[in-house]
């Protein structure tokens, strides 16, 4: 598990890593310092996602498509990625504006996930594919398996395609 002190040696481009924590309620508050983490998120949303969906393709060769889409869903989802945030001690990291920080914002779940995203964006810039890949190998796959062997959707979601099904 990746922790703060490591991603600071992981970046090689410091400035990359502070923008990946940076909010955009931090921005507004310090106008040209640094941009938010936003496109940083973005990029790192389409990498997780495209990581995911590889390994998971490669992993489960017999499972059909919806199989490996709510798989990946249960691993990539906001509640997941704010809990890895936590482990790996994110929350305080982050640049927040003063009322972002009041608000609560460092405990945020969707805040949180995508700092995590802006990471992943971040260490694709900096160091390229294999590294971006890595960190979602080390904290994102690591319990893969695990999460395939839950039921991956909830009694109601399983309940409302039961009854679909049936008309």
């Amino acid at each position: 598990m990746t922790d703060p002190s490591t991603l600071k040696t992981i970046f090689i481009n410091k400035e990359l890593l502070l923008q990946a924590l940076t909010h955009r309620s931090w921005v507004n508050e310090n106008i040209g310092k640094r941009g938010t983490n936003e496109r940083l998120e973005f990029l790192g949303d389409a990498i997780l996602e495209f990581i995911v969906s590889e390994e998971l393709f490669k992993k489960f060769p017999e499972k059909e498509e919806g199989y490996l889409t709510v798989l990946r869903a249960s691993l990539v989802n906001t509640k997941n990625l704010s809990e890895l945030a936590v482990k790996i001690g994110l929350g305080p990291e982050i640049f927040l504006s003063k009322g972002e920080e009041e608000g609560g914002g460092r405990d945020n779940p969707s805040l949180l996930a995508d700092t995590v995203e802006a990471v992943i964006g971040g260490l694709f810039v900096d160091q390229g594919i294999d590294v971006a890949e890595k960190f979602i190998k080390d904290n994102i796959l690591i319990d893969m398996d695990k999460k395939a062997s839950l039921p991956l959707k909830d009694s109601k979601s399983l309940l409302q395609e039961k009854v679909q099904a049936q008309g």
